[in-house]
C-alpha cells in the first residue's frame, strides 16, 4: 500500500506544478481560490491513480487465488509423464521452468500440466511481468546467474514448453553459462 501511494504522489507532483503555474497567473482571486486552483489537479491525478492501483492489485490477487484453487484441485502429474508430453524439449529445462511456474503459484510442481495453456488456464496476461519475471529468475538462480539481465517476448509463449524455449533463448545470450541446459530449436 506504501508503494501505491508513494507511486500516486510522484505522479501527481506534476499536475501540482501545472495549478500552481496556473495559480499565479490569478492575480486578482484570493489567496483560497488560488490554493484550490493548484491543488485540485494534483488531488485528482493522486486519487485516480491510487484506485486504478487498488484496482489492479485486487485483480491480480484474485486470479492469482483462483488459479492457485484451480491447481490445487487436480491430480498431480510427476516430472516424466510432463516431460513426455515434449520430446524435443529438455527435460532439466521442462522441470525448472514448471518448478518455477509452481513457485509462482507457491503449489507443488506435480499440480502444473503438460496441457496447461498459459492465458486460458493462468491468466498470464493478467499476470504479467510478475509471472516470467518469478520464472525466469528461478530459472537463472538455477543455473547460476541471477543477477543477469534478460529481455522476455512474452507474445512468443502460449504453454510450458514454449515459455521453457523462451528461457532458453536468454540462457543462449548469456555469457560464462555453457554448461547450462538449454532447448535446440
Amino acid at each position: 500500500m506504501r508503494q501505491m501511494i508513494g507511486c500516486a504522489a510522484v505522479l501527481a507532483i506534476v499536475p501540482l506544478l501545472v495549478g500552481a503555474i496556473g495559480a499565479l497567473s490569478m492575480t486578482d482571486a484570493p489567496l483560497a481560490g488560488r490554493l484550490t486552483v493548484a491543488v485540485m489537479p494534483a488531488a485528482m491525478v493522486f486519487m485516480a491513480v491510487l484506485l486504478l492501483a487498488l484496482r489492479d492489485n485486487a485483480r491480480h490477487r484474485r486470479h492469482m487465488k483462483s488459479v492457485r484453487k484451480m491447481l490445487l484441485d487436480r491430480r498431480p502429474v510427476d516430472d516424466a509423464e510432463f516431460c513426455s508430453h515434449f520430446p524435443g524439449s529438455d527435460p532439466e529445462l521442462l522441470t525448472l521452468t514448471r518448478d518455477g511456474v509452481a513457485r509462482f503459484f507457491d503449489v507443488p510442481s506435480a499440480c502444473i500440466h503438460p496441457t496447461d495453456q498459459l492465458d486460458s488456464d493462468f491468466h498470464f496476461s493478467s499476470l504479467e511481468p510478475a509471472f516470467h519475471t518469478c520464472v525466469v529468475y528461478h530459472v537463472l538462480a538455477e543455473c547460476g546467474a541471477i543477477d543477469a539481465p534478460f529481455t522476455f517476448r512474452s507474445h512468443r509463449v502460449s504453454d510450458v514448453a514454449t515459455l521453457s524455449k523462451e528461457i532458453s533463448h536468454i540462457l543462449k545470450r548469456l555469457p560464462n553459462l555453457s554448461d547450462v541446459p538449454t532447448d535446440d530449436e
